[in-house]
């Protein structure tokens, strides 16, 4: 069989696909799976798929980014949870820095711009 979330080659016994990590919907074990742990774990309903307003929400907004990057990593969607996860961390990471560098480029090309005039 084939798995919905990456298309790669898989066994029909599988329960995660071991290429893209995502839990398989299959026969037996569709939406059977249940926390290994305490009544605090959960997992997360439906496909692995990547929500197209988490992607803008985890970029505008980074804290939520890595909010459902988490809760995404912990329900079982890995695929989903590491794009919200990655997206957030970089704009912590990312955004900051450009707002220091675009300035300061402004600032650089509007002193050579004086030098040559």
């Amino acid at each position: 069989m084939t798995c919905p979330h990456c298309g790669a080659s898989v066994y029909e016994n599988d329960v995660k696909c071991p290429y893209c990590d995502s839990f398989l919907e299959t026969g037996n074990n569709a939406y059977t799976r249940r926390p290994v742990g305490g009544p605090g774990q959960f997992t997360m309903n439906g496909p692995d798929q990547v929500n197209a307003a988490l992607v803008v929400v985890s970029i505008l907004i980074p804290i939520f980014g890595v909010i459902f990057g988490a809760i995404s990593l912990g329900g079982g969607h890995p695929k989903s949870g590491k794009v919200y996860l990655i997206l957030g961390l970089a704009a912590i990471f990312v955004f900051p820095c450009l707002m220091f560098v675009i300035p300061l480029c402004f600032a650089l090309f509007a002193e050579i711009f004086k030098a040559f005039q």
